[in-house]
């Protein structure tokens, strides 16, 4: 509702704006013509000294004709500047309302738990446009696990996408959300820099076994955890496809507590969602 009528308005500010400007070019036609008309009757009635003085009753006319033209223009240069004062006026509550609803006319979702609250169910891809962030992007959402409502930030299951890549890549972020990806620094800040998240990270081996570690507060403001934490868990690692040799320790897509350094998994994705009343504690569970 609040952006159909912001619409309606900008639509309303328009439609005036382009009848002021149509008054106003036919306010300078008029004006011009009275130029015109004052300029033939001076010409036309320049003093001449080979003519006879002319009657009182050629005077009277003459000076009730310059007195009509003049009032005339008078009038025509004021409501020139009315009818412009007026577009200056539009053009500037046009211009504010443009500013002031430059981010919420589409009124995008936050998140995904936006989404799944506005009744889309389907795990897939989503545009939002988080607190933070200046304009829309893509995500991928998933709508299932563990009541759902939850954001992709990473996300790997088959060792097509280089993981092994710079700084500048993991602020911006890579891959393809319809594959294997990382969103992006940037974009985790925007998504929970102004509100308290949950963390869910699945993991999964060659085997197939499941596990997860939910944290029940998240946010992201800067650096980078993984390499903070590099000795126990490492979800950024090589694609090793399960145990590997003491030459590769560490080096694959480990998980501390589940098989190990000397083990690489098979699946592994990160998920956000703002924290809510159901949350688990301020610690991780794995089950």
């Amino acid at each position: 509702e609040k952006s159909e009528n912001l619409r309606s308005e900008l639509r309303e500010g328009s439609r005036r704006l382009q009848a002021l400007e149509w008054q106003s070019a036919e306010v300078q036609t008029a004006l011009e013509s009275f130029r015109n008309e004052l300029g033939r009757f001076t010409e036309t009635n320049r003093p001449t000294y080979l003519a006879s003085s002319p009657s009182n009753h050629q005077l009277d006319k003459l000076e009730l004709r310059v007195d009509n033209l003049a009032k005339g223009i008078q009038l025509v240069v004021a409501a020139l500047k009315g009818i412009n004062s007026d577009i200056g006026t539009i053009k500037g509550n046009v211009t504010t309302v443009v500013r002031n609803t430059r981010f919420i006319v589409e009124d995008l979702p936050k998140n995904c738990k936006e989404v799944q609250k506005r009744g889309y169910n389907i795990s897939g891809i989503y545009r939002i446009q988080p607190e933070l962030a200046p304009r829309a992007f893509m995500v991928l959402c998933d709508m299932s696990t563990k009541e759902g409502g939850w954001t992709y930030i990473h996300n790997r299951y088959e060792g097509v996408q280089d993981f092994y890549l710079n700084w500048h890549n993991y602020k911006l972020g890579f891959g393809n959300l319809g594959g294997e990806f990382w969103l992006g620094l940037e974009y985790l800040h925007q998504l929970t820099g102004y509100e308290v998240n949950e963390l869910l990270v699945e993991l999964v081996d060659m085997n197939l076994k499941k596990v997860y570690a939910h944290y029940g507060a998240f946010s992201f403001l800067g650096g980078a955890w993984w390499y903070k934490g590099c000795d126990t868990s490492n979800l950024n690692g090589k694609y090793l496809s399960g145990d590997v040799s003491e030459d590769y320790l560490y080096q694959g897509m480990y998980w501390g507590e589940f098989h190990g350094a000397q083990y690489s998994l098979f699946r592994a994705r990160m998920m956000v969602r703002p924290r809510h009343a159901n949350s688990p504690e301020f610690f991780p569970k794995s089950n």
